[in-house]
């Protein structure tokens, strides 16, 4: 029971502190405003004073979300245990990424506009890790969809269910107004909030 509390706080301190990471780059337009590559770079180094903090905080919901996964692998059984692997994975290669971004970016920004030689070379590391690790998200979906659907998981069938249809269906109506993706995106991180919830107080994965 102890372990499971600790899955569930886990998951519910994540998803809050990622939520309110998107909020913070959200107000300094990081997100929520169209740019080329290129102006990404730009304001990265226009603005890494006030990225570098919230992408603190980000990468600590990310290390929190990892430290759910590896418990909620413990806990589960047959097939769902091989996706909490996965995902376990996933959520140690986007905190790798994390942990590089923050100790690297800065001192390469800095000397990007004259040299953008290193800041490249680490981007070429982050960039894979980073992907590789956000493909965790749809293996979560899938968790959280399976957990709906079987009755037996943490998340109840019915709620399970209409939480899942309705962030999807929000997500579609983002896409077809053509919103910022990664503004659609904060919709997603509404199921491990609420798998977390839900599955404070449960016995079984």
């Amino acid at each position: 029971m102890k372990s499971n509390s600790f899955a569930g706080t886990m998951m519910v301190l994540a998803s809050i502190l990622v939520l309110g990471s998107i909020y913070f780059e959200y107000q300094i337009g990081w997100i929520g405003e169209e740019r080329s590559a290129e102006g990404n770079i730009d304001f990265m180094v226009e603005n890494w004073k006030d990225l570098s903090p919230i992408w603190m905080l980000q990468a600590l919901g990310y290390f929190f979300f990892m430290l759910a996964y590896i418990s909620y692998f413990r806990l589960s059984k047959g097939g769902l245990k091989i996706l909490w692997a996965l995902l376990s994975v996933c959520g140690v290669l986007l905190v790798v990424s994390m942990i590089i971004t923050q100790t690297s970016y800065g001192s390469a920004l800095e000397i990007y506009d004259t040299q953008p030689a290193p800041f490249e070379s680490v981007r070429r590391i982050v960039l894979p890790l980073y992907t590789i690790g956000k493909f965790g998200s749809a293996l979560f979906g899938l968790i959280y969809l399976v957990s709906s659907i079987s009755g037996k998981g943490r998340v109840g069938r019915t709620a399970g269910l209409v939480m899942f249809t309705l962030v999807i269906a929000f997500i579609l109506i983002g896409t077809y107004y053509e919103m910022d993706t990664r503004v659609i995106g904060v919709l997603w991180f509404i199921l491990p909030l609420h798998y977390g919830l839900v599955s404070l107080g449960k016995k079984n994965g």
